[in-house]
């Protein structure tokens, strides 16, 4: 009993000992390569567990987003090498340098995405735009570009200002002098809904809640798109074997299986020509029907694969932006009258849409939007894993980095986009920081290279109509209760009205607001 309790001591303590000292002879190597200085922690911040946040042990989940660039600043460096032990080694380097992103972004014989993070995406449907890479990537994109055309773009405007106007038509908004809202994502999320659903699938919803459900179906299209939406995460971590213990968990799934079936049928019927349209749907099929090459030509299952891929970026990620931006907005009326004032000039007097070809003069609309996304960047940090001993180049003078094969690279954005030295006074909301030239390379909020956002332009399109339908009839207003009336710095309103959570990426938790019609 003695020597078994003895060699199970040696064992416990043989364990910890071993695990030091592989963890000091990989820092070394790590050193002599680069003298980066080395986070080491003990389970991998990749996995996906509910961990709390205990030095050298663990980080919890969405810590990259509450500590933005402190921790580089910490260590002086905008690269850290972080290594963690559990579940196996990993060395992997933090990048907040932008001309080091710029090159992983770029050179995709050297770096790849990793297969853990494709995986994530194929769960909505495999392949897809964004869970490929490579010559499939390269396919997937080809075929979606079509559909991102600036003929399109006119439809997404239109399209914008009308769902909007819906909104103002309905029970809640119509004749009302003050209309408050509990969360802004939530009416974003259905304004939202309803421009892709008609610009995706050309079906143009209603406000009206009582859907109908169609033979054959179980969930409206709208519940269907919504289950997507708020409940994409459900769909990936939760298998469908297990779903039906839980409601929330089986309406996650029969959303997407509702969603796919619903696009399969539309399909269908525009392949035999009993409908039409110029909706991104459409658009897609006929860009498959002219490819002459069978090899680049998309099946209808990968068209509907990224149709959602398409629903999900257009719906949840520029409701979530929006929703941010309407918060700053509220936290600083200055800023909101300026916006306004640089609407107002451009806004036909009799209500009506304004032209499309006047986009470009919206410059400062645009430059809110997109610093609204370098303060809350949407996805989460990109990662690329590093297939041949390479080296990148940075901005640190004297500093080449060496990367060995094997090494992972994480596209730290939220990093970035708070680096001082790209941005100064990083934790201001300043769009003028986008009015003119300004370093491209370090902003990275609709991605980078061929891992950009197709939608970028798309999204661009709708915030910029919706800003001129709700600034030129309404204030944006904080809600006159107690948990706002004591804050008054910005920081302060900023960190309890725009506190946030991670999903499949940031979303506000709660975005309280108030709209006052104008005059």
């Amino acid at each position: 009993m003695v020597r078994t309790t003895t060699y199970l001591a040696a064992v416990a303590l043989a364990i910890p000992l071993l695990v030091i000292q592989r963890l000091l002879v990989v820092r070394r190597r790590l050193r002599a390569l680069t003298n980066l200085p080395t986070d080491i922690v003990l389970f991998d911040p990749k996995l996906p567990l509910p961990l709390p946040n205990i030095k050298w042990i663990s980080r919890e989940r969405g810590w990259g987003f509450r500590e933005r660039f402190t921790r580089f600043s910490a260590y002086g460096s905008d690269i850290i090498c972080q290594v963690s032990i559990f579940p196996l080694l990993d060395v992997t380097y933090r990048l907040a340098d932008a001309k080091a992103i710029t090159e992983v972004f770029g050179r995709r014989a050297a770096f790849k995405a990793p297969p853990e993070q494709l995986g994530v995406m194929k769960s909505f449907g495999d392949p897809n735009l964004v869970a490929s890479d490579d010559e499939v990537h390269k396919r997937q994109r080809k075929a979606i570009a079509p559909a991102f055309t600036e003929r399109n773009m006119q439809m997404v405007w239109d399209e914008a200002f009308r769902v909007a106007q819906g909104v103002f038509q309905t029970e809640e908004w119509c004749d009302k002098q003050r209309v408050s809202i509990d969360h802004a994502l939530d009416m974003m999320a259905e304004v939202m809904m309803h421009v892709i659903a008609s610009c995706g699938f050309g079906r143009k919803l209603s406000f009206d809640r009582t859907r109908s459900i169609p033979a054959g179906h179980k969930m409206s299209l709208e519940d269907a798109v919504r289950q997507i939406a708020h409940h994409s995460m459900l769909k990936i971590l939760v298998p469908r074997w297990l779903s039906p213990i839980n409601k929330k968990w089986s309406d996650a799934h029969t959303g997407y299986e509702e969603v796919r079936k619903y696009t399969m049928e539309i399909i269908a019927q525009r392949i035999d020509g009993r409908t039409d349209g110029a909706d991104l749907l459409s658009l897609l099929l006929a860009g498959a029907d002219k490819e002459d090459d069978d090899t680049m030509r998309l099946t209808p299952d990968e068209v509907t694969n990224n149709v959602i891929i398409l629903l999900l970026g257009g719906h949840e990620t520029s409701s979530a932006v929006f929703a941010f931006l309407l918060g700053e907005l509220a936290i600083d009326p200055d800023l909101q009258e300026r916006l306004r004032q640089s609407l107002l000039p451009l806004l036909p007097a009799d209500g009506s849409p304004p032209p499309y070809e006047n986009l470009a003069k919206y410059s400062f609309a645009v430059a809110v939007i997109t610093e609204t996304l370098r303060m809350y960047p949407i996805p989460n940090n990109y990662a690329k894993k590093c297939v041949v001993d390479t080296v990148v180049q940075t901005d640190t003078p004297g500093l080449t980095l060496v990367v060995p094969a094997g090494t992972m690279m994480e596209i730290n954005h939220i990093g970035l986009h708070y680096n001082p030295k790209y941005y100064p006074e990083p934790y201001e909301f300043k769009p003028e920081r986008f009015m003119g030239k300004y370093n491209t390379d370090a902003f990275v909020g609709f991605g980078s290279g061929t891992r950009s956002c197709p939608g970028r332009k798309f999204a661009e399109v709708e915030m910029v109509a919706l800003l001129c339908m709700f600034l030129s009839r309404y204030t944006i207003e904080l809600p006159d209760t107690p948990e706002f009336r004591n804050l008054h710095s910005k920081a302060e309103l900023r960190a309890k009205l725009l506190a946030h959570t991670v999903s499949l990426g940031l979303v506000p938790e709660r975005v309280p607001l108030t709209f006052v019609r104008r005059n």
